[in-house]
């Protein structure tokens, strides 16, 4: 599954925009590298205007040109900023080098690994930050059972990626359905019967067929 391509239909974008040569010279004088991956992300979508209204925030180049507290980080790169500051996920600095990193869940100093790869992170967050900027959506969580997630896993197509953790502090399945290139279903599995979704589409007509399969499913929280 091709990221850009990924980030075209969810957004409802014709065009990607990045960040210049300039820029990325600049994180490399500041850190010593950038990962493969995220600076090929930098070049080709970084700068798009729909990946800056999201719920959680992208920590961009000229983030790090202006904010403290990012440049004060001493052991990570961060990457994302979660809508409270709550919590944040970035690369080990140690790892900057690597050119596809593990990513990390940092929360008031507990560090959990998020997912394996840094490719992995930017193509499940880019899928599930979408979510939140459709023009059609419920624009709440549901709660789903077994039974209901069967019905989805044999109504909706599911895309190749997720996010796993098994770490027993912070376990979660995180799968993506759809039934249209513009809509998209958001699976997030805890475990313990606790099965939350988060759906909706750019257009209402890929809503509307969205909804012919999962309309009646669940119960808001």
């Amino acid at each position: 599954m091709d990221l850009y391509e990924l980030i075209k239909n969810l957004y409802g974008v014709d065009e990607l925009v990045g960040y210049s040569n300039e820029d990325i010279d600049f994180l490399k004088e500041m850190f010593g590298d950038v990962p493969e991956v995220l600076e090929d992300y930098y070049r080709k979508a970084g700068r798009t205007e729909a990946l800056r209204h999201l719920q959680d925030e992208w920590i961009l180049p000229e983030h790090y040109k202006n904010w403290n507290w990012l440049k004060e980080q001493k052991d990570f790169y961060i990457l994302m900023n979660e809508n409270q500051g709550v919590f944040q996920l970035g690369i080990r600095k140690d790892d900057i080098g690597k050119p596809n990193p593990p990513v990390y869940y940092i929360d008031d100093g507990n560090v959990i690994k998020y997912c394996d790869t840094l490719s992995e992170f930017l193509i499940c967050q880019s899928a599930y930050q979408s979510v939140f900027t459709f023009e059609y959506s419920p624009e709440e969580f549901y709660s789903i059972t077994e039974d209901e997630l069967k019905i989805v896993e044999q109504g909706l197509n599911k895309y190749p990626f997720e996010l796993k953790n098994d770490e027993q502090d912070y376990p979660f399945n995180m799968s993506f359905y759809y039934n249209a290139d513009d809509n998209l279903y958001v699976v997030m599995n805890y475990g313990e019967d606790d099965i939350q979704v988060l759906y909706g589409a750019v257009s209402e007509e890929s809503f509307n067929k969205l909804e012919e399969v999962v309309g009646d499913l669940g119960e808001p929280m």
